[in-house]
């Protein structure tokens, strides 16, 4: 296990780093990362808390993808995106959450 915090883009090159030094290749990248709020997006009392969410469930993803792809392409490996239903139906009361499942960016990498 390697502790870290995929939010923070220095945590999410260690994770790989530290994979590849040990195992010495990358077969397989889980994406599981994620942490919710639940408000309605008005009645939010302090709106720079969604950001925290954005920064886990979206750039989380985005920032251990972005590091695990060119050994992933090596090995041929495969990236699983655990993903909520939130992403095509969004739930109410959890606007942020909603739109943090929403980052389509592993179809763009998928060709």
């Amino acid at each position: 296990m390697i502790p870290a915090d995929v939010s923070n883009v220095e945590d999410s090159a260690r994770i790989v780093e530290e994979t590849m030094n040990h195992f010495g290749r990358l077969d397989h990248l889980v994406n599981n990362a994620g942490i919710n709020s639940v408000c309605m997006f008005e009645e939010a009392t302090d709106i720079t808390a969604f950001k925290t969410i954005m920064d886990t469930n979206y750039w989380g993803s985005a920032y251990t993808t972005r590091f695990s792809l060119p050994y992933l392409r090596e090995s041929r490996g495969k990236i699983i995106a655990l993903a909520s239903s939130a992403a095509w139906l969004p739930t109410p009361r959890m606007s942020f959450y909603n739109q943090s499942c929403n980052g389509n960016f592993l179809r763009d990498i998928e060709a």
